[in-house]
């Protein structure tokens, strides 16, 4: 994760502000790489729902229950319509009329390829659930 918003920070900065809650979670099960860029493309699909809305935010908070990390990632776009939440996970598809990026059905199958999962919602923006498993019952301090 830290990569992926050191990664993403030049793109956002002066644009939209960017809050990554400290947290302590276990570490979790998958490679950083390929997390980092899921993480990456979530940032960037959050940058491009806000536009060029003033007060842009992205938030990202972490939660641990038992043997599970969530990533939650909200921004303060106008969310996604049905259509979007009933197929943004479907090979092919994109909100935007393009193809850009990994897109969301690429994210989804890295994550579940780890034993993890994706959910979507809409609540004032959208927000991403990324449930992870957690590696090692040891805590590690996620710093924001």
């Amino acid at each position: 994760l830290d990569l992926a918003s050191r990664a993403a920070q030049p793109i956002v900065s002066g644009r939209v502000q960017m809050h990554v809650e400290s947290a302590q979670v276990s570490p979790v099960f998958g490679d950083e790489r390929e997390l980092a860029m899921v993480f990456f493309n979530l940032f960037i699909n959050a940058f491009d729902a806000i536009g060029g809305r003033t007060n842009g935010r992205i938030d990202v908070s972490f939660h641990q229950s038992g043997d599970r990390v969530c990533v939650q990632i909200r921004d303060t776009g106008p969310g996604m319509g049905s259509d979007g939440l009933l197929n943004a996970f479907q090979s092919g598809y994109s909100s935007k009329g393009e193809r850009r990026g990994m897109g969301l059905a690429i994210c989804h199958d890295i994550v579940s390829g780890y034993g993890g999962d994706i959910k979507l919602l809409n609540a004032d923006g959208l927000v991403v659930l990324v449930y992870l498993r957690a590696e090692a019952p040891e805590l590690l301090e996620v710093q924001g």
